[in-house]
């Protein structure tokens, strides 16, 4: 089985990759192509512990869900191209 690593290196302190993963103004500025919006908030800032778990959760489960589609999809398409080529011999 293909095994995928991503590895992203960031030069800034840990403290600060968290700030930002939890500002919702940089996330809605990063995404601004895909027409999602803020739909609901209190305040402006940081999200507080709470709200940042349940926008990370939502946030990630998506991106993983996407991202597990996508790598069904192209096992099942590599499985069938093997399957084929060994029909054939």
């Amino acid at each position: 089985m293909p095994i995928i690593r991503i590895e992203t290196v960031i030069r800034a302190p840990v403290e600060r990759c968290f700030d930002l993963a939890r500002d919702p103004d940089l996330h809605a500025r990063s995404v601004a192509h895909t027409g999602e919006r803020v739909v609901s908030r209190t305040g402006s800032g940081l999200l507080r512990a709470l709200a940042a778990r349940l926008f990370l959760t939502r946030y990630l489960r998506r991106l993983l869900t996407g991202r597990a589609a996508y790598l069904k999809q192209h096992a099942e398409r590599e499985y069938a191209d093997q399957s084929r080529s060994d029909i054939a011999r």
